[in-house]
């Protein structure tokens, strides 16, 4: 029995480790109830019913930890995460509160609730759902519009998310009122991303004049002209970047590529 029960959980923490992408389901908490799991005085698992996300018309019984435990309760609309498991052994790996839900319900009340706007996009970016991220963002800050804080957040994440002509939307706004060193960067560099390169490199001049000691605008725009083949401009906003900042560790690097595309470029030029 023992050697039996170790093989089992080998199996099952090997199925868990190794699991692919997780999927979420919503689902309905029915009750949190018959029965505890404990360590000695602590109680770390407790049994909860769900209307089955698997099976309409049924339930699912689970054991969440008692982290989880104390933030939800029965009636809840809630999101099931679960993984399918390397071996075929589909498993819950979280149980949370359908936050969005819970947002949503509070608009209908209030529909100028800013930071109920903010929750969602936090929400919305944390799934990875972008268009409706912008517009909440959007919405949150036509009610706060000089929150610069937040536009720079999303804005950061939208530009990492390969969606800069949304985080476009989201900074502009407030770059043309705010003279912000990290929002001009950030729009400008988001400009150039979406195609609108000429405008684009204005904010990050303007983000240099405001911040002539700070690395990043220099990088970024030095990028800018590197990705459009303007390698003598390139370089010495590279070199400006690399002094400000000595142990960066890609500057090197690609100020030597930069400038071994110069040199051939300018053989070509003199070749007959």
């Amino acid at each position: 029995m023992v050697v039996g029960f170790c093989l089992y959980g080998t199996l099952l923490f090997v199925n868990g480790k190794f699991s692919g992408p997780e999927t979420v389901h919503t689902a309905g908490l029915v009750e949190i109830s018959g029965g505890e799991v404990g360590l000695g005085p602590f109680r770390v698992f407790s049994w909860a019913t769900l209307r089955s996300w698997r099976r309409p018309g049924q339930t699912e019984r689970l054991l969440i930890p008692d982290g989880e435990r104390w933030q939800l309760w029965g009636g809840q609309d809630v999101l099931v995460h679960v993984r399918p498991g390397l071996f075929g052994i589909s498993w819950v790996s979280q149980v949370e509160l359908n936050q969005e839900r819970v947002y949503r319900a509070v608009l209908e009340m209030t529909p100028t609730a800013a930071r109920v706007w903010a929750g969602l996009a936090h929400v919305y970016v944390r799934s990875r759902r972008f268009d409706e991220a912008r517009q909440a963002g959007i919405r949150y800050l036509e009610i706060y519009p000089r929150d610069a804080p937040f536009a720079m957040w999303l804005g950061t994440l939208l530009i990492d998310a390969s969606r800069p002509a949304d985080a476009v939307a989201i900074l502009e706004p407030l770059a043309t009122r705010i003279p912000s060193r990290e929002l001009h960067e950030r729009l400008g560099f988001a400009l150039a991303l979406a195609g609108r390169r000429a405008e684009g490199i204005p904010h990050l001049r303007k983000a240099i004049e405001l911040a002539p000691r700070e690395w990043w605008p220099y990088w970024g725009l030095a990028h800018v002209y590197y990705w459009g083949g303007e390698f003598d401009l390139a370089i010495p906003l590279f070199e400006k970047a690399l002094e400000l900042r000595p142990h960066h560790p890609e500057a090197r690097d690609i100020l030597a590529r930069v400038r071994t595309l110069a040199a051939a470029r300018d053989r070509q030029l003199k070749s007959p």
